[in-house]
């Protein structure tokens, strides 16, 4: 970005200064706006109790101005209507239950997620109800309520919910009574934004506008229905209830669509790393996982191991007794996957080089697909829906030379210094060849593989490789650095066959690191071993 960008952006965002109160001050920011920002929309952004009032200028959906006035409504209502010439959208946006801090306003990236957090009570409206919103604030609400449901507004919403409560962890079906098994109605419909402008979540103009819209309308049950309403109204503003309707409506279709997906036997195994051991997947991030390759749950999980193996906890590294545990909870996948073709979700967590050799034993003629737990959300999910053209790079291939060793370098969450340090260290002292697959820049991190059709195309090219280095340069051992999720670990493992050279696996320890394990074949398949032997 040039400097006069920089500029320029750095004046956009006039909500970081004191806000405008005099007609000279005005005209010279809007001078400012007119000459050096496009926008095709305008929004008045109050969040609240309406402790602070922004305008903002949008241009695709985009934040590019922001501003604060300090003057008579009369002149405030005179720059809306200015800057919403030439047919420019006007939008009214409200942000309930949360008050707008110095550190929203810093940025237009952060603003921009505060206007998301409220897009359901966020609508387009004309100058005469902006008036209406303006000398509405700080008076009592006006009396009465909006429209009553309409006809199409309760089956819209039913059919939304599926019949099923929509706040977040109930689920309870809505059309029969769970104690006598009687069948009717027993739902209720609220307000994300209350009907009346006096209700505990009720808004000036909105509330009028949005009582008979479907997407401002939860159904609940008779619990949550007074919770939200009577007993604690004020932990659940309008843009809260409206995420758990966006939330409930996602998970149902999710769980609807796996009736036309293929099933497919779930296992869950979860090593520590450094003493702490990940949550298992829920329901939810079970569904959401395999919904990505249209594949859902067979029956409930196989929980080979959910906290670790004691030897595991005491041997704090990947030595001794590991490859016995690792080969163990392989061959219990095998054999329960065979009446299955050898077909699998595989939820695992642990080492890097254990997942590694799970990987390798797994092996890549059955389709054992693992599952990423995605460290940014804190929850197991796949960052993209859709298979990415391009997620790594790769260096070194076009300088190889026939050598006996070869250092593969994987760095997917982090170029480390440990990892980098070793590769010269072993380059160095055996005069060998370093690759490095490294993740570009835009996808470097826990989610490096956005997609599991991603880490299976990175299997195969790995497989490809492995073979080359052999047949073509007569390497005899790898000797593999890596630096990836649980999900890209067991793909790199998976790609290692029959007749590659042997692998030797890294870990960290302290701020370099060691081999720990040894992955071999012959024709009685592939094997764990400690390094040394």
């Amino acid at each position: 970005m040039t400097v006069v960008n920089e500029a320029i952006l750095k004046l956009a965002n006039q909500a970081l200064l004191p806000p405008l109160d005099t007609s000279v001050n005005v005209e010279n920011y809007l001078e400012f706006v007119n000459s050096d920002i496009q926008w095709d929309e305008v929004i008045v952004f109050s969040d609240s109790n309406h402790q602070n009032t922004l305008i903002l200028l949008l241009k695709n959906a985009i934040i590019v101005c922001a501003m604060r006035f300090n003057l008579e409504m009369s002149e405030f209502i005179t720059i809306i209507q200015r800057l919403c010439r030439n047919g420019k959208t006007l939008k009214l946006a409200v942000l309930q239950g949360d008050v707008l801090s110095e550190t929203d306003i810093a940025e237009f990236t952060s603003l921009q997620n505060v206007l998301a957090a409220c897009s359901f009570q966020t609508i387009k409206v004309t100058i005469t109800e902006i008036k209406k919103y303006l000398t509405a604030l700080g008076k009592p609400g006006a009396k009465g309520r909006g429209p009553n449901f309409s006809k199409d507004t309760k089956e819209n919403v039913w059919k939304d919910s599926h019949g099923r409560c929509m706040f977040t962890g109930c689920g309870q079906r809505l059309g029969i009574d769970e104690l006598s098994g009687e069948k009717g109605n027993f739902s209720y419909l609220a307000h994300n934004v209350a009907s009346s402008e006096n209700g505990e979540r009720g808004i000036p103009v909105l509330s009028e506008k949005l009582s008979n819209d479907a997407s401002n309308i939860l159904l609940l049950c008779d619990k949550h229905h007074r919770l939200v309403d009577k007993i604690a109204g004020c932990n659940y503003p309008a843009s809260r209830l409206s995420d758990m309707r966006v939330q409930h409506c996602r998970l149902s279709e999710i769980l609807l669509d796996g009736l036309s997906y293929e099933s497919v036997d779930v296992y869950v195994l979860l090593w520590p790393v450094n003493a702490q051991v990940v949550s298992p997947p829920g329901s939810r991030d079970i569904a959401g996982s395999l919904a990505t390759m249209k594949l859902r749950s067979l029956c409930i999980p196989n929980v080979l191991d959910n906290g670790g193996e004691n030897v595991f906890l005491r041997a704090g590294t990947i030595g001794g007794q590991i490859p016995s545990i690792i080969e163990s909870s392989a061959r219990r996948i095998l054999d329960q996957t065979r009446r299955h073709d050898f077909k699998a979700a595989l939820f695992a967590f642990g080492p890097m080089p254990a997942l590694v050799g799970l990987g390798a034993l797994l092996g890549n003629k059955g389709q054992f697909l693992p599952m990423l737990r995605y460290r940014d959300s804190g929850c197991w999910m796949w960052p993209k829906e859709e298979p990415v053209s391009k997620f790594y790079s790769v260096e070194g291939k076009d300088s190889l030379v026939a050598h006996e060793d070869v250092v593969i370098s994987i760095n997917f969450t982090a170029t480390s210094p440990a990892v980098v340090a070793k590769a010269h260290e072993i380059k160095n002292r055996l005069g060998c060849s370093v690759i490095n697959y490294t993740a570009v820049p835009e996808f470097m991190g826990n989610g490096a593989i956005p997609h599991p059709e991603n880490g299976i195309a990175l299997c195969a090219q790995l497989q490809q490789d492995m073979h080359d280095f052999r047949l073509k340069y007569g390497v005899k051992r790898i000797h593999l650095l890596i630096c990836a999720s649980n999900a890209a670990s067991i793909f790199v493992g998976q790609a290692y066959d029959l007749h590659h050279p042997d692998m030797i696996v890294y870990d960290f320890e302290g701020e370099g690191m060691k081999p720990v394990l040894l992955i071999s074949n012959n024709l009685g398949g592939t094997k764990l071993l400690s390094p040394e032997c």
